[in-house]
């Protein structure tokens, strides 16, 4: 009985962490691929500003990267630390973000329960979630 308490335990734990560090890596690569801003735009702002556009974006772009390998890094030590399963949550629940982190960049809005995802996909997210939950128990057990 032990064992079962403590094994829902490091489930709960495990996923909320996991939740944490996919959907912040996740949030860091997608913004720096899509929120970039475009050369037209920056042509439109006060030369100072213009400067100050391109530097980041620029930085905006080493960042991308970093964060890219940092999340390949990331994959591999759940792999050398965890096992198939943990990377197999991981991936799940990044890609249960996606929908509506692109969502979030392209209108600017946070997603909340009434703006985020509606109809079918907002039902396939769900499951996701909750299936990575149970994937996530039995690659702990």
């Amino acid at each position: 009985m032990t064992d079962i308490i403590l094994s829902i335990i490091k489930t709960i734990v495990g996923y909320f962490i996991l939740l944490f560090l996919t959907a912040n890596l996740l949030g860091m690569v997608v913004r720096g691929m899509f929120g970039k801003t475009s050369n037209a735009e920056i042509e439109n702002y006060h030369p100072l500003i213009q400067k100050e556009a391109i530097k980041l974006n620029r930085t905006n772009f080493f960042i991308t990267i970093f964060f890219s390998l940092l999340m390949v890094l990331f994959y591999y030590l759940l792999f050398h630390f965890g096992n198939i399963g943990v990377v197999l949550v991981a991936a799940m629940l990044m890609i249960a973000r996606l929908p509506d982190l692109l969502y979030e960049i392209r209108t600017g809005i946070k997603v909340t329960s009434k703006t985020g995802s509606q109809g079918m996909l907002k039902y396939i997210i769900l499951i996701i979630d909750w299936s990575a939950l149970v994937v996530l128990w039995f690659a702990l057990s």
